[in-house]
């Protein structure tokens, strides 16, 4: 937890208070999406998708991750995972932030946790609640991949992790860690039902395997 010289989310909590707030991942469904629509909104950008949205609010990523995104430009504030030498490096990072995270949804969070199991999508979701969001949009969020490539954008890097497929849907595969994240956001789901957060989640994809929101078109938004 944090130490008096760090910055944690605590000190974002209801900063964005009604607002609405966009959750971008990197899923393939963003092929040929108009980023520019997304400038002067506010945004939660997930690992590589601040390649995208390099005005993104807020760049949300694992702390083993630090390295990919040492020289990146960005102005936004920046979130990671608590570890002890985040924590090392939120004394002297001007915009970063740290947070302790727990998988156990069957209790309230302590101060300046969020829920983290499977995906960072679930993080980027808590997150936006702790922030006081109105209404959360998820882009990218897709839990399924194309055939020929994972994610959206060509300059993104290719996992070399190879997952089981479970499922072929046309050019679409449905692999095993795409179960749990489904499962993961459903419980999440559930979650912030029973601490009656008061906001509401879409997911812009309606093709998208996470079917504990309501999915409709990123146009209709």
């Amino acid at each position: 937890y944090p130490t008096s010289r760090e910055r944690s989310i605590e000190d974002l909590r209801g900063e964005r208070a009604g607002s609405d707030i966009f959750v971008v991942g990197t899923g393939t469904s963003l092929d040929g999406f108009d980023w520019s629509s997304l400038d002067g909104r506010c945004c939660i950008a997930l690992n590589d998708a601040v390649e995208h949205i390099p005005s993104a609010s807020y760049h949300l990523y694992h702390d083993n991750l630090w390295r990919r995104y040492e020289g990146l430009e960005f102005e936004g504030k920046t979130i990671t995972r608590g570890s002890s030498f985040a924590r090392l490096r939120a004394q002297d990072h001007p915009r970063l932030l740290t947070y302790g995270w727990f998988t156990d949804l069957t209790r309230r969070p302590r101060p300046n946790e969020l829920y983290h199991f499977a995906t960072v999508a679930t993080t980027g979701v808590h997150l936006a609640a702790v922030l006081g969001a109105r209404r959360v949009f998820l882009l990218g969020v897709d839990a399924y991949r194309l055939n020929s490539k994972r994610y959206t954008g060509t300059r993104l890097r290719v996992a070399k992790k190879k997952y089981k497929t479970v499922r072929r849907e046309g050019d679409r595969l449905y692999e095993k860690q795409h179960l749990r994240w489904r499962r993961a956001l459903r419980e999440l789901a559930a979650f912030l039902d029973r601490i009656r957060w008061g906001g509401s989640v879409f997911n812009l994809n309606p093709n998208s395997q996470v079917d504990c929101w309501p999915r409709i078109s990123a146009q209709s938004v």
